[in-house]
């Protein structure tokens, strides 16, 4: 929500990982997994690693926050779950709220934080009109109440909605003695 004190905050980090999706039978994109998978690790422990570090800087998070993971694909939410039932307990994902699901799934949910992973890299071409549709990719962008992370392969040329949300949500970080002077992205 966009009020004059979350102005100045970074709420949103692109995480662009190495790898590719498997196959066209399964559309999962392991790296990406894996990403997800460890900063959700991250979060649990509170650990103040350099992709953390400005989800801890928002006042609201005074505890461990709530985390929603949003894919477009049903392979890649299969994976996720997998991947999170067989690392973390039925604690640990009562604790963060956990939700894996596809934009559809996460109509009218929401999370303080939401991992955004498309599972993509840049020979997905005829997947975009998929992923971009303006509806599907307006709720799997507009889910979380506080930090957003992006976590995906090399986005492919014609996957331009992506390349707009990284290059619009990427601001660089202000530092603390010019906080109350500039409005957040502003250099």
């Amino acid at each position: 929500t966009s009020t004059p004190g979350r102005q100045k905050l970074v709420a949103f980090k692109n995480i662009e990982v190495e790898g590719t999706r498997l196959s066209d039978s399964n559309k999962s994109n392991p790296s990406e997994v894996s990403k997800v998978v460890a900063l959700i690790s991250g979060i649990l422990a509170r650990e103040n690693t350099e992709e953390l570090e400005d989800l801890w800087e928002i006042e609201e998070i005074s505890s461990i926050p709530s985390v929603g993971v949003v894919s477009f694909m049903r392979h890649q939410i299969t994976a996720l779950e997998d991947s999170c039932f067989k690392t973390f307990s039925i604690e640990d994902r009562r604790k963060i709220d956990l939700m894996i699901g596809t934009p559809e799934m996460f109509q009218g949910n929401e999370r303080d934080v939401i991992i955004f992973t498309p599972s993509v890299d840049e020979t997905c071409s005829r997947a975009v009109m998929f992923m971009e549709e303006p509806s599907r990719f307006n709720v799997a962008t507009s889910r979380a109440r506080l930090f957003t992370f992006f976590v995906h392969g090399k986005i492919p040329n014609n996957m331009k909605r992506m390349q707009r949300l990284i290059k619009t949500m990427e601001s660089p970080k202000i530092e603390p003695e010019n906080l109350a002077k500039l409005p957040r992205g502003w250099t």
